[in-house]
């Protein structure tokens, strides 16, 4: 009767024994696929918010269409885009660049002196740098791992600066 009952002790521990396999298993898969979420979710994210801040600059730049009103420069030692207009015979800049991870825009009158921290915050982003080849604009967006985006925007009015 002992070697039976012995019997029914071990199967009840080798099935204790498969179960914890089983629980371990399963915790592994949650923690691995749980990472791999993350790491989706971050690329996506970094992603969309490159898409979106390409897709805010060309729509700025089609707004501001106008001959001589669309011009690539230098802000603060940054690449920026000034988007210029005329308003009660001033000249005044929409300045578009990316600082310290975050798309920014600063508007101001032609002639002021301001600092980078002086825009308003639009999104975050990665660095930004402009370029103006004849009457395409040219956006180009990298984020901290390397991944880059591009843009290209035509002036339908020819309206480098």
């Amino acid at each position: 009767m002992g070697a039976k009952q012995n019997s029914h002790s071990v199967g009840g521990i080798v099935v204790l024994l498969v179960c914890c396999v089983f629980a371990a298993s399963v915790l592994l898969a949650l923690a691995f696929g749980a990472r791999i979420y993350r790491s989706v979710e971050g690329r996506t994210e970094s992603g969309y918010n490159s898409r979106v801040g390409l897709s805010y600059i060309s729509t700025k730049i089609h707004a501001y269409d106008l001959a001589g009103t669309v011009s690539v420069g230098d802000f603060d030692g940054l690449s920026a885009l000034y988007l210029a207009e005329e308003a009660d015979g001033e000249r005044y800049y929409t300045i578009l660049y990316a600082a310290d991870g975050w798309l920014y825009e600063l508007y101001c009158q032609d002639g002021v002196e301001l600092a980078l921290d002086d825009g308003e915050k639009l999104l975050e982003m990665g660095a930004l740098a402009f370029s103006l080849e004849g009457d395409t604009v040219r956006a180009v967006v990298t984020d901290a791992q390397g991944h880059s985006a591009s843009m290209e925007t035509f002036l339908r009015s020819g309206g480098a600066a």
